[in-house]
């Protein structure tokens, strides 16, 4: 069976389906565009990454 893909290719090229599947959701949930989530997103985990190499 074929994996869906989202409709956002870009979107696609960085997030994971698994990801943009559960990115959609909380999206829809709060009522705002899945770009807005999505970034907010990679940006705290960008920022998380960067607080445990500066730990490290």
């Amino acid at each position: 069976m074929a994996r869906p893909t989202p409709k956002n290719k870009l979107l696609a090229l960085v997030v994971p389906i698994e990801l943009h599947e559960r990115l959609q959701k909380m999206a829809a949930a709060a009522g705002e565009p899945i770009e807005d989530v999505a970034e907010r997103f990679l940006r705290e985990i960008s920022a998380e990454f960067v607080r445990q190499v500066e730990a490290t």
